[in-house]
């Protein structure tokens, strides 16, 4: 069904209709109804209508109104449609005062069963949570095997709001998902800058899996799986306030997550741990960069290394996290050992949070 911003339209498989008023994405739109409400509906679920020829817009009493969050502003008849219809400044509003007490920030994915009896099986519809003090423009996409990323939903969001992004088919979940948020706040009023963010979110399979995986929480009124994207309360807590004893803990909790690991080497096969703690004992002030820089290093290390030695395989222990050291080790692989195999090592074993190398 083709159509537009600002079509009035009637829905095919229910009554009533209403006004186009942007695209969540290319499959869905908004329709916003003669009561002020939008709606989210498939556009192979509409029909643009002529408005003399259908009695719903008849009535003098429905008119087109701006959204009980956004502020769009008024567009002259003769200018030429926007690009991008939903990327627009909400326009000022009179009643907001200077208040800088008020600068938190907290983003968040949410993930609803479309069928509550089955929420282990059920497909699952995505919302994005601006539940902060700012407005929000935010893009948000999956990385593709080929290290782009495919479009989900964009848009503009004002604060303490949530916003359905799409439906996702329980299949889509089958496997590791890498989600890309990409936020940039701001206000209508003069404000506290916050530096723009950008986030990749891996998303385990087993969390959507079990049905007790999604609970009660402050956001919906079903159960629901919430992840944090952004907020501004991780800083909230004073450094000074960690303990010597905290810390001491801290490190031997390390080092038995290392013992855990028990890692195996043979001629068939090797095991390398890439998780910072393996590859030196102190990171602390090292750079995200300079981390990732370490691992790939101690990566081409020993995969060199395999190669010479003629080792079957080999297991690179990466860890799950947010998933940039499996997305550069898989991009290397594919660059530069194109002649390689490489797979998930065994979830048995490792979980989600292994590569395995077969070099013959």
């Amino acid at each position: 069904m083709n159509c537009k911003v600002g079509d009035k339209v009637r829905f095919l498989n229910s009554v009533g209709g209403g006004i186009v008023v942007r695209f969540m994405n290319k499959n869905i739109v908004a329709v916003q109804d003669e009561d002020g409400f939008e709606i989210p509906v498939s556009v192979n679920e509409i029909v643009v209508i002529n408005e003399k020829n259908d009695s719903v817009f008849t009535s003098e009493s429905y008119a087109y109104r701006p959204s009980s969050t956004v502020n769009e502003p008024k567009k002259d008849e003769d200018d030429e449609e926007d690009e991008f219809p939903d990327f627009y400044v909400p326009e000022r509003r009179q009643e907001e005062a200077i208040d800088p007490s008020t600068n938190s920030y907290n983003v968040l994915l949410g993930f609803v069963p479309f069928n509550k009896q089955n929420a282990s099986t059920a497909d699952l519809d995505i919302y994005i949570i601006n539940d902060g003090d700012y407005r929000i423009a935010y893009s948000i996409g999956k990385w593709t095997d080929k290290e782009l990323l495919k479009p989900i939903g964009s848009g503009l969001m004002e604060p303490d709001s949530k916003e359905r992004i799409c439906t996702l088919n329980r299949e889509d979940f089958s496997k590791l998902q890498v989600f890309n948020v990409s936020l940039i706040y701001f206000k209508n009023r003069d404000f506290v800058p916050v530096a723009p963010d950008q986030v990749n979110l891996e998303l385990n399979p087993l969390k959507f899996v079990k049905a007790n995986s999604f609970k009660a929480n402050d956001y919906f009124d079903e159960d629901a799986v919430a992840f944090t994207v952004s907020t501004s309360s991780k800083s909230s807590a004073p450094v000074l306030t960690i303990s010597p004893k905290d810390i001491e803990s801290a490190l031997k909790e390390k080092k038995d997550v290392r013992t855990v690991l028990n890692l195996k080497s043979t001629p068939e096969q090797e095991e390398v741990d890439l998780h910072i703690e393996a590859l030196t004992d102190n990171s602390a002030g090292l750079s995200s960069g300079e981390i990732l820089e370490m691992q790939m290093a101690r990566f081409t290390t020993v995969l060199e290394g395999a190669i010479l030695a003629k080792t079957k395989r080999v297991v690179f222990i990466h860890g799950v996290g947010n998933g940039k050291l499996k997305h550069e080790i898989r991009k290397t692989l594919e660059r530069k050992y194109s002649k390689l195999r490489f797979q998930d090592a065994s979830f048995k074993d490792y979980g989600y949070g292994a590569t395995m190398v077969i070099l013959k």
